[in-house]
């Protein structure tokens, strides 16, 4: 026989017991691991399962202790114990005694015993909890996995955003959702100055809020199977707003290790590159003023895929572009792009002669003096034809762009002139208040009275108005089409077309910019990738990626530059000279589409380097600074070859200077002085071999073999 009093005390250790652990199943249930989870449902099972048994003791007094003991006994308990974690013992205040009633006078008489009863059906109904949460995981986790499996995301995106760009971050966020042509999974953590958090999952045109851990999940699952896409981009994207800009740092394709799987989701989740385990593909940035920029400037040029589309008309017609606003990153900005993308060629005699025309920008600010003196010293051989004497030894250069700078509007369209057929682009880096009556209105009809021949094409920022062209009348309406009294509006500026994932993910620019970069490093005669086919392209791209990973910051710079202004450069060689504004009738031979377009690519080449800072590098000590390069090289353990010695003394990056940074003209003189410098330090065979001692002229003639034909 059981003593009655030994019953009681194990009745109210395990009631102290259930308490204890019902508040701490509370507090840090939500805080455990999948582990530490599965120990808390055991252990509540068990425990269920002693009061179950002891109860079993209390109603059995007089019951022998083998019987108490016995298979039944135990295979009772333990049914009791799980049927509570499916809700299946019921639940009531007091318990069911067999051959007897449980009254209040029972109770008080015993109240060990319902005290054991109390406990467990606490514990009953924290079973019952835990178990339906653990359900609706189950089913959250199998529709993310089927999610994942049966959309097939094209790409896994991460967006990183501060409080103050989320209206950015969600633009960019619902544009990405929605892919080309497959969904992608975009990932949204917005962190607020209060340090509160906001998790959002978008894909196509659902988005859920979630919870830290529950995206954590679903990202860990959409990382784990990106590499199984049937696609051939389907890299992770981690995009940060942040101070005003956008950072992009892009993951490959290739297999990760499945240990390393939590380390890369907790790396994305901080938006840190530099703790990740698995090394980026690519990490670009911009402001979102040099997006924007960037969306205008791909407007006015030529489309990449479509001949018959020449855009505004940029590097196919001489520009003169009147640059106004008091907001100095833009203006700096939308100058620097000007320039890069705004060389062309004109004939300039009877006898079809082709020259350069270079564009004349002419800025009007009342911030004139600090904008040039911003484009000074970011951008100081811009300005090289002010400084007479210039640098001992410094070969010359012709400024890519002529710049002028003015306090007053008027002033500046005073000192214009322009031509009959120059492309005359009047750009308002600000928005437009509402004047009367309005700026446009009185510059067009100022430039109506002084070139009525020219057709000016305006270009206003507007960060609410939907992009594209307008037709204005001359009371500011706005007409359907164009008519007599009617002038161009090219509107830019908005922050939701600027968020485009295409633009900011570069897949189309990115793509034909891996294809340059490939094209260069391809031997001659050998297959080669068109830019300007995406389906004949697409076998090259895995190679593309291979390569871009091996190129360094300027070189994949230098190829996205090379990728903006090759339409302009292959719409020359496929349609001729004959059919654009600048050219009459003239000679369209391969040879002079090949000179002059080579001509058009050093312009531009030069154009490039000069808005990112370089500057031409002296001529006069050139050869003593490579014979003492090579003799100092000579001494290492581990000398370099020749051609990279050769190519560290014709441009260095870290000052921004380069030998080849000359008019076209002088090409030929720098090829003498490579040659000559070859020659008299027995390094010439080695560098004709290695294709350095290739006359410069005719490296830009075969532009057309490298990147269009």
């Amino acid at each position: 026989m059981y003593d009655p009093a030994a019953l009681l005390m194990i009745a109210l250790g395990l009631l102290l017991a259930g308490a204890v652990i019902l508040v701490a199943l509370f507090c840090v249930y939500k805080l455990l691991d999948r582990v530490s989870r599965f120990v808390v449902f055991a252990a509540l099972f068990i425990s269920l399962f002693a009061i179950s048994w002891v109860q079993g003791l209390a109603t059995a007094p007089g019951a022998s202790g083998d019987a108490l003991l016995s298979m039944a006994a135990a295979l009772n308990a333990f049914g009791q114990a799980a049927l509570a974690f499916i809700g299946g013992n019921g639940f009531s205040l007091l318990p069911e005694l067999p051959g007897a009633e449980a009254t209040i006078a029972w109770a008080s008489a015993n109240a060990g015993a319902l005290a054991l009863h109390v406990v467990f059906e606490l514990l009953s109904l924290l079973a019952l909890a835990l178990t339906a949460e653990t359900v609706l995981n189950f089913f959250t986790n199998v529709s993310s996995w089927l999610s994942v499996h049966i959309d097939h995301f094209e790409q896994v995106v991460v967006v990183i955003s501060s409080g103050d760009m989320t209206p950015c971050a969600r633009a960019f966020a619902l544009d990405a959702a929605r892919g080309d042509s497959r969904p992608r999974a975009v990932f949204s953590i917005v962190r607020e100055d209060s340090g509160d958090e906001t998790y959002r999952l978008t894909s196509g045109d659902t988005t859920r809020t979630l919870s830290r851990e529950s995206l954590r999940r679903r990202l860990a699952d959409a990382v784990r199977l990106r590499a199984t896409s049937r696609v051939d981009d389907g890299h992770v994207a981690l995009v940060v707003f942040r101070n005003g800009r956008v950072t992009v740092t892009s993951y490959g394709k290739d297999d990760l290790p499945r240990r390393s799987v939590p380390a890369f989701v907790d790396s994305l989740m901080e938006g840190t590159a530099d703790k990740s385990p698995v090394p980026p593909d690519d990490v670009y940035s911009y402001s979102l003023e040099e997006i924007k920029v960037r969306q205008l400037v791909c407007r006015l040029l030529p489309s990449p895929y479509d001949v018959e589309h020449t855009g505004v008309g940029l590097g196919l017609r001489p520009l003169v572009a009147l640059v106004m606003g008091d907001d100095i990153e833009r203006v700096v900005l939308t100058t620097a792009y000007l320039v890069r993308n705004g060389q062309a060629l004109v004939k300039a005699h009877a006898d079809g002669s082709i020259e350069a025309s270079l564009p004349h920008i002419m800025i009007a600010s009342h911030c004139a003096d600090r904008i040039e003196r911003r484009l000074r010293k970011s951008y100081p051989a811009l300005f090289s034809a002010d400084e007479p004497d210039g640098e001992p030894g410094a070969p010359a250069l012709t400024p890519p762009a002529t710049i002028d700078f003015f306090d007053s509007k008027f002033d500046m369209l005073d000192a214009l002139s322009a031509r009959a057929g120059d492309l005359v682009l009047v750009i308002n880096t600000e928005p437009d208040l509402g004047r009367a009556p309005s700026l446009r209105n009185i510059l067009q009809r100022r430039l109506q009275l002084r070139f009525p021949e020219v057709e000016p094409v305006f270009v206003q920022y507007d960060e609410v108005e939907k992009p594209g062209v307008a037709f204005e009348d001359s009371y500011g309406g706005r007409a359907g089409a164009a008519l007599a009294d009617t002038k161009q509006v090219l509107i830019y500026g908005s922050a939701t077309e600027s968020m485009q994932a295409a633009r900011l993910l570069h897949k189309a620019l990115d793509r034909m910019a891996m294809l340059v970069n490939l094209r260069y490093g391809t031997p001659a005669g050998a297959a080669k990738p068109n830019l300007f086919d995406p389906e004949q392209s697409a076998p090259f791209i895995p190679e593309a990626l291979r390569a871009w990973r091996d190129c360094d910051a300027y070189g994949r710079d230098s190829s996205r530059a090379t990728a903006d202004y090759s339409p302009v450069e292959r719409l020359l060689w496929v349609r001729g000279f004959d059919e654009l504004p600048s050219f009459g009738h003239g000679e369209n031979s391969d040879e002079a589409l090949r000179e002059a377009i080579g001509h058009l690519e050093h312009l531009r080449w030069n154009a490039y380097l000069v808005t990112t800072g370089y500057r031409p590098r002296q001529w006069d000590t050139l050869p003593e600074r490579y014979e003492a390069a090579l003799a100092e090289n000579a001494r290492l353990a581990n000398p370099r070859p020749v051609q990279q010695v050769f190519k560290e003394q014709t441009v260095d990056p870290r000052v921004r200077e380069h030998v080849a940074l000359v008019d076209w003209k002088l090409l030929p003189k720098l090829d003498a002085l490579f040659e000559r410098m070859a020659r008299e330090t027995g390094t010439y065979q080695e560098l004709l071999e290695a294709g350095r001692l290739k006359p410069n002229q005719q490296k830009d003639r075969d532009i057309i073999d490298d990147l269009i034909s």
